[in-house]
């Protein structure tokens, strides 16, 4: 397998912002009749603290019906397993909010995950993943699959 050079910023002090973007597909769980899917895209902004610490924000847009998008803001800290292999394993976990527009009924939710980059180059990588999110009044079961883009180490 091969091993990921390390660059002089993560030399210096591990610091390294990213940004990332995707396809998403969702399901939604509103009740024991009500199961619905959907799909939408994801962004994601993070920034590696240590060699194997990552926090990571970013939004969530899933198109339910006419009057309605699933739209989520959400932010997590990663554990990396293997950051300088080609194959990059990590564990997540994080809180999101959902506003839910013209109702008081924002949630909040909590999520786990796990996921995996496949390091394409010094910049570029593949970015799989799977959450699990309890919300209070329904759970979700995402999976995303996208394209991350390591930005000028600042």
């Amino acid at each position: 397998m091969r091993r990921l050079r390390r660059c002089a910023p993560y030399e210096a002090d591990f610091a390294r912002t990213y940004l990332s973007a995707g396809a998403s597909a969702a399901t939604f769980d509103a009740g024991a009749a009500s199961v619905r899917r959907g799909a939408g895209l994801f962004f994601r902004l993070g920034r590696d603290f240590s060699e194997h610490w990552t926090l990571e924000a970013g939004a969530d847009w899933i198109p339910k019906d006419s009057a309605h998008d699933f739209v989520q803001f959400a932010a997590d800290a990663q554990l990396h397993l293997t950051r300088w292999d080609q194959t990059d394993f990590f564990f997540a976990a994080g809180l999101g909010f959902r506003p839910e527009a013209g109702t008081r009924h924002d949630d909040f939710a909590a999520h786990l995950g796990f996921g995996l980059l496949y390091h394409l180059g010094e910049r570029f990588a593949l970015r799989g993943e799977v959450r699990l999110e309890d919300e209070l009044r329904h759970g979700r079961t995402a999976a995303a699959v996208g394209l991350g883009f390591v930005l000028a180490p600042f």
